[in-house]
């Protein structure tokens, strides 16, 4: 991962595996789907807890159906724990769109980060 990701997403840059995220925050990782109940699906991810603030950085869960065009979500992140690995990140989620603005069934997830302003 690049610097950036390490940075947003607390991963060790000096561990080379980029294993999945622990729910529960105590250790960092790629963000991973969650089935919340039934069928409903949740991307989990961890993000810094200035996130937003200028000089950090801001995070934007996207929703595609096809890998080719990806959708803002319409939800704000929900607070899923904080991180026991690390003070300055959070562990949050966001659902699965029912459906997309182009008609079809979200099958795919994703976070954008960018710079905050």
């Amino acid at each position: 991962m690049s610097n950036m990701m390490e940075f947003a997403f607390g991963t060790d840059p000096t561990v080379s595996d980029g294993g999945s995220l622990a729910i529960d925050g105590s250790a960092h990782g790629l963000p991973v789907l969650m089935e919340a109940s039934g069928s409903i699906l949740d991307l989990v991810f961890v993000r810094r807890d200035d996130h937003g603030t200028s000089g950090s950085l801001s995070y934007t869960a996207q929703f595609s159906s096809d890998l080719g065009i990806f959708y803002d979500s319409a939800v704000s992140p929900t607070m899923v724990s904080d991180s026991s690995a690390d003070s300055d990140y959070e562990v949050v989620k966001v659902a699965f769109p029912t459906m997309l603005p182009n008609g079809k069934q979200a099958r795919f997830g994703r976070i954008m980060v960018s710079q905050a302003e």
